[in-house]
């Protein structure tokens, strides 16, 4: 609960940054952009930005914002969509480090290069562990033994939110 009302809290101070900063005139040729969040509805990912597409609905902004869900493949699916989109504006991209790690692990030939940044919502700290058990002792230990035997060092990642990935 804790983590959501940071989030809550952290998005409105950025929209707040947003609204008061100088206005730009944007030529964004829709009425309602297309936000997708590339998981299905009811993850941290979708809440987060529920609420954002709430305040936006608010405002006397345009374009309004609509989150449109497109779940599978882990969130590949919904970015492959997001980057095939005509880059107006008037389709935006939930994206966070699902993106370099699928790019990483092979999975997409694609990662944060391929969009531009228009926002930075929230930020999610990445961090590196591993078992007890583990052979190395520092970050320099662990390259070391990856580059000695490419492919043989298992890898994952997990949200301290809730997150439905497929």
């Amino acid at each position: 609960m804790k983590i959501l009302v940071k989030l809550i809290c952290s998005l409105a101070v950025v929209l707040l940054g947003w609204m008061s900063g100088p206005a730009m005139a944007a030529d964004i040729p829709c009425k309602t952009a297309k936000l997708i969040v590339p998981w299905k509805a009811g993850g941290g990912t979708h809440v987060l930005f529920s609420i954002f597409e709430k305040t936006i609905q608010n405002l006397d902004v345009t374009p309004k914002i609509k989150v449109v869900t497109v779940p599978g493949q882990g969130g590949n699916k919904g970015a492959k969509e997001a980057r095939k989109a005509k880059a107006d504006g008037c389709t935006l991209f939930a994206i966070h480090q699902s993106a370099i790690t699928s790019y990483l692990n092979g999975r997409i030939d694609f990662s944060f290069e391929a969009f531009d940044t228009v926002a930075l919502l929230t930020s999610t700290p990445d961090i590196l562990g591993a078992a007890g058990s583990a052979p190395w002792n520092t970050l320099a230990e662990l390259d070391q033994a990856a580059k000695a035997a490419p492919g043989t060092i298992l890898t994952s990642m997990c949200h301290l939110m809730a997150h439905d990935s497929e």
